[in-house]
């Protein structure tokens, strides 16, 4: 089944992680400059990736002043991977040559940011445990669910980026996260560019696509893929630190590809755009660990629509 318009709002947290956001393909926000359970982990998937990531594909390093120090040991306890995080730094006039005037980010080029995702162990653990902590003893779900909110994920990581950017004082740290469904404005920021320049996923750009019935062009997508763990994982958002300058001689480190021909390239874009609801797309580039079962139908669903799928995790 296709994706369509009246879907967009109800998906539209997961589906920004993957692909250009909704308003336009990606090829409008590139400039011409620029052409488990949690650990459902297999010993041949390991071992795979462990081939793809056994040559040193890492940035240049940067020398690290105490502001910078700071900022670094907040991101490791903040976001650490045992939580189910990721975050990979880049330079904004990197990320800026490649997008239109639109989404650019407005700091100096030179000026450190980070690209935020989640991995598969976040769900059943630390978010689980958060909205765990967030529930009172006794209450009822329907007063629990009002109180906080239809959309509980977007609640967690505002808290968390707020908690990151007060931990840091004084040391300014801008967050930006783009929650809003896209149906008549460009995005604050194209997750998916940050976590290509970044390193962090590779991003396959759709190609134009014409539907054999209308001959009119088809609103296709382009999809991010994980070199660990595929299409399960998601973006969350980039926090930029205007007062941090990296040097010029710094590069980003290059985004692993794991498709490796273009008829696999073909068939992801494919799976994400015209079957995006059985999620085979998600295992393209064979990931390593993947969403379990209940993230799956958790992600697929309307955020509105959501809380009877964990209303167990609350009951005593």
């Amino acid at each position: 089944m296709p994706l369509n318009s009246s879907f967009f709002c109800s998906v539209y947290h997961e589906l920004s992680v993957l692909m250009a956001p909704f308003s336009t393909a990606i090829r409008f926000y590139f400039t011409s400059k620029s052409s488990t359970s949690t650990g459902h982990i297999t010993r041949s998937s390991l071992l795979r990736f462990i081939q793809r990531t056994d040559t040193t594909f890492s940035s240049s390093p940067i020398s690290i002043s105490s502001d910078e120090g700071k900022i670094f040991d907040t991101l490791h306890e903040l976001l650490a991977e045992c939580d189910g995080f990721e975050w990979h730094h880049f330079k904004v006039g990197s990320y800026n040559a490649v997008v239109q005037k639109g989404v650019q980010l407005r700091f100096d080029d030179d000026v450190m940011a980070v690209v935020v995702l989640n991995t598969p162990s976040f769900f059943e653990t630390t978010y689980k445990k958060w909205l765990q902590n967030q529930y009172k003893f006794g209450e009822s779900m329907e007063i629990f669910v009002k109180r906080i909110g239809p959309n509980p994920i977007r609640s967690y990581f505002l808290s968390r980026f707020a908690q990151i950017e007060n931990r840091l004082l004084p040391i300014r740290a801008v967050s930006i996260c783009d929650f809003e469904p896209l149906h008549d404005r460009l995005p604050l920021v194209s997750l998916p560019v940050c976590g290509h320049i970044s390193g962090a996923a590779y991003f396959y750009r759709v190609k134009e696509a014409i539907d054999p019935i209308t001959g009119k062009k088809k609103l296709h997508m382009g999809l991010s893929l994980h070199p660990k763990y595929g299409g399960h994982f998601s973006f969350r958002g980039v926090i930029v630190f205007p007062d941090v300058h990296l040097p010029a001689t710094y590069k980003e480190k290059p985004p692993l590809k794991t498709l490796d021909t273009e008829e696999k390239i073909d068939e992801a874009l494919e799976l994400f755009n015209e079957h995006y609801y059985d999620n085979r797309y998600r295992n393209c580039g064979n990931p390593v660990e993947t969403y379990s079962e209940l993230q799956l139908k958790y992600f697929s669903t309307p955020p509105e629509r959501r809380w009877p799928l964990i209303a167990h995790w609350f009951r005593s």
